[in-house]
């Protein structure tokens, strides 16, 4: 299934400090992760004042939330949003299912 996961990280004293004194060490593990989740497109930006980071990635099984969601909140102590997504074939997919 694909989802859409959304990182909100913190704008917080610690990780301001990670982004000022070495972000360069920032982006190689955001680097890192993209890989390590097979993330199909990932795209950073804000959202509600924070720092926000949008992935979106196929999870062949529910049990592979907790192997995509931790690091996150391990490494940058972000709030973790999962939401299932649809490309427009499977819209199109699901809406001829509909008998109505």
């Amino acid at each position: 299934m694909r989802v859409l996961l959304i990182a909100h990280i913190p704008t917080n004293e610690a990780s301001a400090k990670a982004f000022k004194e070495n972000p360069k060490k920032v982006a190689e593990g955001m680097e890192a992760y993209i890989k390590q989740v097979h993330a199909e497109a990932a795209y950073f930006g804000e959202d509600n004042g924070e720092r926000t980071a949008y992935f979106v990635v196929d999870l062949p099984s529910a049990d592979m939330i907790p192997p995509i969601a931790e690091p996150l909140f391990l490494n940058l102590g972000a709030k973790v949003i999962i939401k299932p997504v649809m490309t427009i074939d499977q819209v199109k997919n699901g809406l001829s299912k509909i008998a109505l």
